[in-house]
């Protein structure tokens, strides 16, 4: 009698994928002596694409371990005009890369992996303001820009933020 077929999920494999990403900010405003003065958000969206790269090991007839990379590029925006006691700016944010390295492990039921994964992720982003006017005596800004030297000046920053992914699947 001949002993039953079972599917083989060792090996290495790439693919490529797309997707869209959404998301919403919120942010508190306290003044100097702790007060909660406001409370802002906005959303962000975008599209995104990249590709990933991994290996699975069959550790017995039907355990799998596996190590995957993935890694996108992205046009994930946001922005908000907001005014506070000194004046008035726009802000608008960008993530425009992101990936993980993740471990994961699987169930094979035949040609079925029922699979959890965790890792590291990572995202790059940048965020530019514009002061768009400047309030005179603490007031909001009346009808538009302030003469101020200030009216116009940017801000801006970028970096790489990291922590972890935690997911599961079937395939």
């Amino acid at each position: 009698m001949a002993p039953i077929p079972t599917y083989n999920w060792n090996g290495f494999y790439i693919g490529g994928h797309v997707g869209y990403g959404w998301g919403h900010m919120s942010d508190a405003v306290f003044d100097p002596t702790g007060t909660l003065v406001d409370s802002v958000g906005f959303d962000s969206s975008g599209g995104f694409g990249g590709g990933q790269i991994g290996v699975n090991y069959m550790v017995t007839p039907n355990w799998v371990l596996g190590v995957e990379a993935d890694v996108s590029a992205a046009d994930i925006k946001g922005s908000i005009p907001a005014c506070a006691a000194t004046g008035c700016a726009s802000a608008n944010t960008k993530v425009d890369d992101f990936g993980t390295v993740r471990g994961r492990l699987g169930y094979a039921w035949n040609n079925v992996l029922f699979y959890g994964t965790g890792g590291w992720a990572w995202s790059h982003a940048n965020a530019n303001r514009q002061i768009t006017c400047v309030a005179a005596g603490g007031g909001v800004c009346p009808g538009g820009p302030s003469p101020s030297l200030l009216t116009g000046q940017n801000a801006s920053a970028s970096g790489t933020e990291s922590g972890w992914a935690a997911g599961g699947g079937i395939e």
